[in-house]
Formats: C-alpha cells, sequence, structure tokens
C-alpha cells in the first residue's frame, strides 16, 4: 500500500490486529526483512511494516539524512492516527527509533533495537575501511550515510525516558564498547546479546529472539 506523509510517498502493509507495532529494516534493505516474523507478531499486535524513503517501494528523493526519515514516521505515525507505538528496529531502523523517541517522546511506548550504532565510530574499524574504499568506486549515498551517519549525542539518549532494549550478535558489525555506551546513556536501557548471531541473523525467525520481543512489548 502507499501512503503521503511529510511530502513523499511511502510503501507499507499493515497486517494484524491489536496495539500499533513498526518494523523498521535497515540500510538498503525494505520491510520483507520481516517476512519470517511478521505473521507471528501480527496474532498479537498491528504490525505497520514500513518501507524508509530511498528504499524498497518507497518515493525516491535526494535527501538521505536521518532527521527526515524520522519526520517521515512521525508523519506516518501522525497521519493514521495510531497515537504512542512499539517500535522495533533494526540496524538503520534503530537509528530511527532512537531520534524518534528524543524528537517525538509522546510517540513511543517502548522502544527495541538491534545492532545500532549512534555515530560511525561504532563500526569496526574494518567494516568502515571496506565501506569508504567500496565509496570511492560508487559514490553510493547509502554509503555516505554510513560514513557520515548518523551523530546521536549523549545527551540526545538521555532526554529518552521509556523502555529501550538493544540487542546485538556476538559477531555484530557494531562495536561492544560502544554499544555499552549507548546503553549507559539510557535511563531504562537493557542490552542482551545474542551468541553466535551476526549483525541480522536473529532476524530469520529465530526463536529466542522472537521471545525476547514479545515478552518486551508484553
Amino acid at each position: 500500500m502507499k501512503i503521503n506523509v511529510n511530502r513523499i510517498t511511502l510503501n507499507h502493509e499493515i497486517i494484524g490486529h491489536g496495539k500499533p507495532l513498526i518494523l523498521l529494516h535497515g540500510n538498503q534493505e525494505n520491510y520483507h526483512i520481516f517476512d519470517m516474523i511478521k505473521d507471528e507478531l501480527s496474532k498479537k499486535y498491528e504490525v505497520h511494516l514500513i518501507d524508509s524513503r530511498n528504499h524498497g517501494d518507497s518515493e525516491k528523493t535526494e535527501d538521505f539524512t536521518f532527521k527526515t526519515m524520522t519526520e517521515d514516521i512521525a508523519s506516518y505515525i501522525e497521519k493514521l492516527n495510531l497515537g504512542s507505538v512499539y517500535f522495533y528496529g533494526y540496524s538503520d531502523g534503530g537509528i530511527i527509533g532512537f531520534m524518534l523517541s528524543y524528537m517525538y517522546p509522546q510517540m513511543v511506548k517502548k522502544l527495541m533495537v538491534s545492532g545500532v550504532n549512534v555515530h560511525p565510530s561504532g563500526l569496526k574499524k574494518n567494516l568502515m575501511k571496506e565501506i569508504i574504499e567500496t565509496y570511492e568506486k560508487n559514490k553510493s549515498p547509502y554509503l555516505k550515510m554510513m560514513m557520515d551517519q548518523p551523530n546521536i549525542q549523549d545527551k540526545d539518549l538521555n532526554k529518552i525516558q521509556i523502555p529501550v532494549l538493544l540487542t546485538l550478535g556476538e559477531y555484530d558489525l557494531i562495536t561492544r564498547s560502544h554499544t555499552k555506551s549507548i546503553i549507559s546513556n539510557l535511563k531504562y536501557g537493557a542490552l542482551k546479546i545474542y551468541p553466535g548471531l551476526d549483525h541480522g541473523s536473529h532476524l530469520n525467525n529465530h526463536r529466542t529472539f522472537i521471545n525476547d520481543l514479545l515478552n518486551f512489548f508484553d
């Protein structure tokens, strides 16, 4: 389905009934990364799956800033009159979840994120080196995002006054020290590390992850 928000058109899908739960994907992805878990979640929640701008079947623009992408989601919540939502963000989707939570604090009831950095320095050095080398060849705006954004400050994280569950794979692309720094700046933050998993393998119908999500938003 298509919806006009914040002067652009976003592609989205709504399934299930219950309290609204937004699922948001990462860089160069679309909402189909949640195909293996969405049906189970829809038994308990009204699940909103959204393609961020410049991703999937949503409108393509010249604006690749997280601030604007966050404003898109805020406009989506307002247009559908969702009130205060549950929000799960994977990777870049989690960055937007953080920003939504301090820019529009009334819109998010609980936030769960996975594999999230709040500054480019949070990415492992070998990954950043690869990103820079590839960008020099193709000038991809998606890679430029990862090189320059986000720039969330400690004072921004301090503003988040809701429960936050941050998960990380043992072999994630985000450094452990960066993740622990994020948690230390969240008033109601908790961290869970999944042994043996990488940046995104928990989305492949991983039972522990799904149980954690269901229990957290219960």
